[in-house]
């Protein structure tokens, strides 16, 4: 798309604004409100925060230095969309030719690519993790079969209560450690449902004896749609 940029002067020498003035028809349609009729003349109105970003200097830089400039990616929030500008000076004349082109898909897809790239950094990371844990917890978890199975006579109900609670610990670690690998192994384009619920009772069993040896007394509620489990 091209567009002429006349300056509009606070003062001489200090722009205030440029008026836009479309040069083909995709200037005229990414400009226009209706065809034939442009939606916002003024540079500012268009991208409001042109003067902030300092985007509307380097235009006015542009016309007093007579250098071309060029500028990639540019945000417009009003717009919700990335552009490429290219400025240069029209010869003798007080004012701009900019060349300007969305490369919203562009910037999108480089968002994309990097999410994506952190996701299987993640994975890698996730799956090491697994592989270093699960030892040593089957290591625990076989340790305490044998102590119940040999002491299984002599245990009193508070240290039933004991293997009892590290047998879940040990699952719930366990769970754990499968959910990392299938992290590690998984398309991370793919969801599931999960139970937001469980996860929440999970880590309060975690927490529960170290808060009940402070006094706290915590109770979870959750309350969700059958969609959220």
């Amino acid at each position: 798309a091209i567009v002429e940029l006349q300056p509009e002067y606070a003062s001489p020498g200090q722009v205030e604004d440029f008026r836009m003035e479309p040069y083909n028809r995709i200037a005229l349609q990414l400009l226009a409100e209706n065809p034939g009729k442009i939606k916002t003349p003024r540079l500012l109105d268009y991208y409001p925060e042109a003067d902030q970003e300092g985007f509307l200097g380097l235009l006015a830089e542009v016309l007093t230095t007579n250098e071309s400039k060029t500028v990639d990616p540019v945000f417009i929030a009003s717009q919700k969309r990335y552009f490429r500008f290219s400025a240069t000076k029209i010869s003798g004349r007080d004012s701009l030719m900019v060349f300007f082109n969305d490369v919203t898909d562009r910037e999108n897809m480089k968002v994309q690519s990097l999410a994506q790239a952190n996701l299987v950094s993640l994975g890698q990371l996730a799956g090491g993790i697994a592989h270093e844990i699960n030892t040593p917890l089957q290591v625990i978890d076989g340790i305490m079969r044998r102590l119940r199975r040999r002491f299984t006579d002599h245990l009193t109900d508070a240290d039933k209560d004991s293997f009892e609670t590290v047998k879940q610990t040990v699952r719930r670690v366990s769970r754990i450690v499968y959910n990392l690998r299938q992290l590690a192994r998984s398309d991370s384009s793919q969801g599931a449902p999960i139970d937001l619920g469980a996860i929440l009772e999970d880590v309060y069993s975690v927490f529960e004896e170290r808060l009940s040896l402070r006094g706290v007394d915590l109770e979870i509620r959750v309350e969700l749609e059958p969609t959220f489990r």
